[in-house]
Formats: C-alpha cells, structure tokens, sequence
C-alpha cells in the first residue's frame, strides 16, 4: 500500500510539472539550422527553388490574417499538453489550436508580450509585414510555408515566415522561422536573412525591430520572451548569403537552467603540418546556463582513444556569452594522417549540467608534411542592369585591392536579368550557375565553390578566411593566340596528395577590361568577364593523379566569325560556333582551376595573361583583310578581324604614300572607310600593318 500511495504521488508530482511547464531560451550562433537538418537556399518566394514546401498564406499587403488549421506531422508536447494542430498568422505567430483563433492584432508590428490580441498558447515572431518587390521577371511577395525535415523520431515541422518586410527596412525584407522538434519537443525561433535596401539598390545599416517569445497566456508568468523584444534585432544585415552559414537560433526548452554549458566547436586548423607538432586543443564554449560560469571540466579524445581530463577556469563568463578555453595537455601525433577530435565539457561550476545534448563536438582535422597556398577562386555572377550589382562589384573590388594578386583569382559571369539582362550573357554562365543549384539573385559571388555571397556585403576577413584553408595542388599555365583565331594553352598539375579520378579540369576564357555591353546601371567598365570556356561549362574530367608526379594537358581553342554584341541578355544571344564577342584580343586571359565535383571545392586556381604570337599564316591573314568594292570610284570600306589596333596605309603603285591612318578594327566590329573620290584611276597598294605583321591588297579606282 505504502509502494502504490508512493507511486501515485510520483505521478502526481509528474502531472503538476509538467502542467505546470516554464520555458527558458538559449541562444545559438554557430552558422548552421538547428541540428542542421535543413540546409537548404533561402530563396524568395515564389522561386522555384524552394521545392517542397507548402504555402499556407501568401500576399503583398494587409490585413492580418490566418492560415487554415495545419497539422503537425508527429506527436508534439506543447506547454504540459500534447498537440496536434496549429494555425499560422501571417503577422508572425504559430498558435497551438484546432480552429481559427478569433483575436488577432488590427495591425502588423513588434507588439510586447504578453498582448491581449495575440492568441494563447502562440509561439511568436512579431514585426513583419507583407511586402513585394521585382526581380528576375517575378514579383516575390511574402509568404508563410512550411515543410518538415528529417525522418522519425527526429524530425522537425518548419514555419517560415519568408520575404517580410519592416516599417525600419522598408525597402529591404527579412526572413525568420518556428521550427517545432520531435522528441525533445523543443520549440526554435531562426533568425534566416535580413536585409536593407536603400532607393538605389545599396545595402544599408538599418535593422528590423521584432518581437520574439512564446505566450502560453496573457499572464506575465506565463510568457518567456527573447531578451530585446520588443525590439529585437537580427544578428547579421550586411551579408546576403542564401544558405543557413549566416543564421542563429533562439532554442526554447522546459525546465529551469541555472548551471549549463555548451560546446560549440573545436578551434583547430583543418590541415597541419607534423613538422610543427604538438598542438594545442581548444574549443569555444557558451555558458548556457542563468548565472556566471567560473570553471568547467573539459575532455579531448583522439580518434576513439583515451579521454585526456582538465578543469579549466572560465573567470565569471556571463550568462549566454562565449570564451575559448585551452586544455592544458597538448597533443603529439607521431604520423600524418586523419584525425577526429572529439572535445566534451561538463560539470558547469561543478554542478551536473541538465542539458547534455549539446557538450561535445567533433573536428576532422589533417596532419600533413606539405600543403601550399590556396589561390581562391571568385565566381561573380552580376549583370549591368542589375542596380546593387555595380555597388557590388566596387566593394568587392575595394577588398580584392587589400589582398595580394597571388592570393584570389576571379571570372564574371554576366547574366541575362534583370530586365533585358546583360549583353554577354551566354549559356555556359546559365550553366555555371545551375552547378551551384541556380542563382535567383545578382549580385552574387560564390568563394572558392563553397560559399554564396553577396558581394556588397563582402570583407576582407571573409575571403581570407576562404582563402586561408591550404591546396594540394599546384597549378602553372601558359597561353597564347597564333594572330587571332586560335588560342592554345599549355596546364602543368602537380598534386602534393592522391588526386581522385574525376577530378575536373576548366580553363575560362576572359577579357577584360571590356566597355560595350554596358546598360542601365551606370557600370561602364567590366573585368574578368567570361568569354568561353575551351573545355565548355563542364570541364575535363581528369585521371587519377599520383601524389608527387606532374601532370599535363595540353589544349586549344578556336575563335570562329566575327565580333557582335547582342541586343540584350535575353534575345539573339551569341553563338560561340559561328562568332565571337571578343572586343580586344589584347586583353584575354586564361583562368585555370581544378575542382572536385562532388564537393564543387575549388582546388586551386590559376590566371595567365593570353600572348599573341606573331606568326600567321599569309593565306589566312589575306582572306580576313576584306576591300570593297573593288574597284571602287567613291569610297573604298575595308575590314579586318585579325588585329584591333592597325595602321592603314594606301600608295600608288610607284610606292609613293597617299594616305597613313590609325584605325582601329575593334576584331572586325568597326569598317573604316576611305574616300578615294578625288584619286586618279588606277592602282593602288592597301597595307593593313598590325602587331608587326603587314598585309598587302591591290585596289583599284575608277571613275
């Protein structure tokens, strides 16, 4: 009688806590969604992009409103009770409800909480509103969708709350989520993208003002907010990026915490050179729980071994701050290879840590004998009717110019939006940009294979830190053009590691500066703009390559027509088989990198200024000066897609000079014409003298 009176008051005290449920938040800035289930693009709706979620309200303006009854996909505890319905306000609110609820706030705006006109038992992301804007020939207007992630019993139900707008921005839009998790039945409020856009196109400094918590009622003891709600800000305003790396995340969990950390990664540099063996471990940690943390036990393993054990002073860490700590015991690997680091903390203030989902993390790291520089490779996908996109590529550059020449290669890729799109835009920029899972948004700029950017937002930090990680392969290049038509190339490879087969081998093609396919947004000069890829988009797929054994490829690429600009990006666009759009063969390179196409890393890269030979062969050389007509009595036009820069000279056939003129043939785009009018009938010589070479045709005039 005495087990089953202590059994029931057991439950009793069970029921009561958990009726009874309190909430706390902690805070996340790791660069990643929580439990980085989802990791896919933060894409505007409608685009395409976002594939599998579903929308369940959309529109470009007030009032508020609800979302239809959802169902929640697995078994949730919300508050002491388990749920199974929900409905979603379109001013930033997931209510926990199996029918519309009937209060609802008259405006959109960063309400404090607790607040009479936001439901109970609401988790809340107050201070969006609707809003629209133009781009690539869609309207993008806000959203809410959900979608979940995951397989059971650890899946996670997303609420996202996309392209909202912000009395603060309003020419800018900001993206946030409630996320609900199974089986911890913790509740995720995510700070996606926010972004500020002034009338010209630039990013500016403005930040949202949002209001964050969950309201289980209208009772001040019973809301838990963020602290800085109401006028909570999003973490990051100056990057664009469309991926999770810029996110952090408010974790809301039942129970009480005072003494709790939290690891947050293992600070060790990914390759590392044995020579310069022992290391030191570190790792950075957040003290989680309520009130200062003053010490921590912390653990390292090494590929399964041994845990190595230290108390480490922490010196009073504020709650939700961070610090790196060091463990005092380094250590000393006796060979190369691959490691896994496994780093732990416990016993906060010598207390036992509640929540210890979150205690440990792990590195792979390498230890090599040699490595070399990284050359990082900017792709920069812009257009010149795309108004932030001049801005863009200024502050790129103004970060390039603190860099050292050998340290970042770039191409351009010119694209066929906004508007009437670029000029140059040609398919294998479309193609470049489907690798990277499609670009909906210009500028962008993508590090390395690895990162989206937008380039307005670029520091110098961001790409050394990109370029920072070590390659494994070193890249040397020559190239040249016999006269004009055929640029061939040579490539040496030498791998400092086992280089898989498949590895991908691009030689880009570029010009620059070039000038005319300048439109709408101001930009009048363009560099590095891709003209032609010699093994087109996709590459040369490459053998396996030996450590330690050089490695050539050989290649060429033949120019064919003339020059043209196209009309736009859009229409008529070049044909690579039967004309170019180069407007100065002085001004190419060639830009070689290897790639491994299952990670798109950008292995190395390299850059080569194009020489022009100044061999040729005569009978090519007279077919492209072109005379007409011939004979001629007024005019006399004469082209030539060999050179740009000429200088034209006409004599009679005694040798004695009439006329010498620069001209300049801009690769067969430009004609010159000369007025032979007023000339005695007869024979005259044309020489056409460019680069050193000179080509000779009989005129003649008539009356």
């Amino acid at each position: 009688m005495k087990k089953q009176l202590l059994a029931f008051c057991g439950a009793m005290l069970l029921t009561i806590s958990i009726s009874q449920a309190q909430y706390f938040s902690r805070f996340y800035n790791d660069g990643k969604n929580p439990g980085g289930l989802n990791t896919e693009g933060e894409n505007p709706f409608p685009a395409t992009q976002n594939v599998g979620w579903a929308t369940l309200w959309s529109g470009s303006s007030g009032p508020t409103q609800y979302s239809a009854v959802q169902n929640i996909p697995f078994p949730f505890v919300f508050n002491g009770d388990t749920v199974s319905k929900y409905v979603a306000g379109n001013f930033g609110t997931v209510t926990f409800s199996s029918t519309v609820p009937t209060v609802k706030p008259d405006n959109f705006g960063s309400l404090a909480l607790p607040n009479a006109s936001i439901p109970d038992n609401s988790v809340c992301i107050l201070g969006g509103k609707p809003r629209s804007a133009a781009g690539t020939g869609i309207t993008y207007t806000s959203a809410v969708m959900s979608k979940t992630y995951g397989t059971a019993p650890n899946r996670q139900h997303w609420v996202w709350f996309n392209f909202f707008g912000e009395d603060n921005i309003q020419n800018g839009w900001t993206y946030w989520a409630i996320v609900l998790e199974e089986g911890t039945n913790d509740i995720y409020i995510v700070d996606m993208k926010t972004l500020c856009v002034n009338a010209q196109g630039q990013l500016c400094t403005n930040n949202v003002k949002m209001s964050a918590g969950i309201q289980v009622t209208s009772s001040p003891s019973e809301v838990y907010t963020v602290a800085g709600s109401p006028n909570l800000e999003a973490k990051q305003i100056t990057q664009n990026l469309f991926t999770p790396e810029d996110n952090s995340f408010y974790r809301f969990s039942v129970g009480t915490n005072t003494n709790s950390v939290r690891a947050v990664n293992v600070v060790f540099e990914e390759f590392n050179l044995l020579k310069n063996a022992p290391f030191g471990i570190k790792a950075r940690i957040q003290n989680h729980g309520s009130v200062p943390l003053n010490n921590v036990e912390a653990s390292y393993q090494i590929n399964g071994g041994d845990w190595v054990d230290a108390t480490i002073n922490t010196t009073a860490l504020p709650a939700g701050s961070y610090t790196e700590i060091s463990h005092n015991t380094n250590w000393s690997p006796t060979e190369t290879g691959s490691y896994l680091i496994n780093f732990r903390v416990k016993n906060p203030n010598g207390e036992v840590d509640l929540f210890e989902d979150d205690d440990m993390v792990s590195k792979t790291v390498q230890v090599v004998d040699t490595f070399v520089n990284k050359r990082l490779l900017l792709e920069v996908f812009s257009s010149s009717t795309c108004g932030p996109c001049r801005p863009g590529n200024i502050q790129l550059k103004s970060v390039t110019d603190q860099m050292g020449n050998q340290d970042y290669s770039y191409i351009k890729y010119q694209y066929n939006f906004p508007g009437t799109g670029d000029p140059y835009y040609t398919l294998e920029c479309r193609d470049r940009g489907t690798y990277y899972g499609g670009i909906s948004a210009v500028p962008t700029t993508v590090l390395g294979g690895l990162q989206k950017i937008n380039p307005n937002g670029a520091t110098l930090s961001m790409l050394q830190n990109a370029q920072k990680v070590p390659s494994f392969v070193d890249i040397d290049a020559n190239a040249k053009i016999i006269w004009k038509d055929n640029l061939t190339f040579d490539v040496s490879i030498m791998p400092y590691v086992d280089l898989p087969a498949g590895t991908k081998l691009h030689v880009a093609i570029v010009e620059g500066p070039t000038f005319k396919n300048a439109k709408s947004n101001g930009e009048t000069e363009f560099n590095n703009v891709l003209k032609k890829f010699a093994y087109g988009a996709n590459g040369k797929s490459l053998p396996a390559l030996p450590k330690g054994e050089m490695h050539t490829e050989s290649g060429n690429y033949q120019f064919n027509g003339v020059y043209r600009l196209p009309p736009s990006g859009q229409s008529n666009i070049i044909n690579w088989n039967s004309e170019h759009s180069i407007e100065n063969f002085h001004n190419l390179k060639i830009v070689v990198f290897l790639q491994n196409d299952i990670t798109q890393e950008v292995l190395q890269s390299f850059v080569q200024s194009v020489s022009l030979s100044l061999s040729v062969n005569e009978t090519e050389a007279q077919k492209a000066l072109q005379v007409y007509p011939n004979p001629a009595t007024d005019n006399l036009t004469v082209s030539f897609d060999k050179a740009n820069k000429a200088v034209l000279t006409l004599k009679d056939i005694q040798g004695k000079s009439i006329l010498t003129q620069d001209v300049d043939f801009e690769g067969g785009s430009n004609v010159v014409t000369l007025p032979v009018g007023s000339l005695a009938k007869g024979m005259y010589l044309l020489t056409v003298n460019a680069d050193g070479i000179n080509v000779t045709k009989k005129v003649m005039v008539t009356e």
